[in-house]
């Protein structure tokens, strides 16, 4: 049972020096909406918010060594589905889901393989932002980028 009550407390209250928060995006940038979670950890950056980041292709047996470093993650991905708003925030629990045996991990089975191989699951969050277009080599659409702005400042405002 988590120990907080709001989304506030749980992920975006850090205590300075005392804990280690790690925003990950996952995505490709090279295809279209694919790339929101790139793009979400490049406004991270652009504005300075002391967050350590991470991008990655995909999730993999070898990010659950990764995420033990961290008390708190922030996964953050693009959307097939339309998400009301246009995204969505929510916590991520471990749970043996079968994409272990993958090429690519959801964020639940990665917790639950860092606890079963490392002993620590850092508490986790994803931040699933509507996308509507995969094509290679084409730009990110317009209505994915006001999804990806509009997620980004609720997570600011929550820091």
């Amino acid at each position: 049972m988590l120990k907080y009550k709001t989304v506030e407390e749980i992920l975006f209250r850090p205590q300075p020096d005392r804990e280690k928060i790690l925003v990950v995006g996952i995505g490709n940038t090279a295809r279209q909406d694919d790339g929101l979670g790139w793009k979400f950890l490049e406004l991270i950056e652009a504005i300075g918010i002391p967050l350590e980041v991470q991008q990655v292709f995909q999730l993999q047996i070898e990010d659950a060594a990764m995420i033990t470093a961290y008390d708190k993650v922030l996964f953050v991905d693009s959307h097939v589905s339309k998400i009301t708003g246009g995204y969505s925030l929510e916590p991520v629990f471990p749970e043996q889901d079968g994409t272990w045996s993958t090429h690519a991990l959801s964020p639940a089975s990665l917790l639950h393989l860092s606890g079963e191989l490392y002993q620590k699951t850092p508490e986790a969050w994803l931040l699933s932002i509507t996308g509507y277009r995969w094509e290679l080599g084409k730009p990110m659409t317009r209505h994915a980028k006001v999804n990806l702005f509009e997620a980004f400042e609720c997570v600011r405002r929550l820091i």
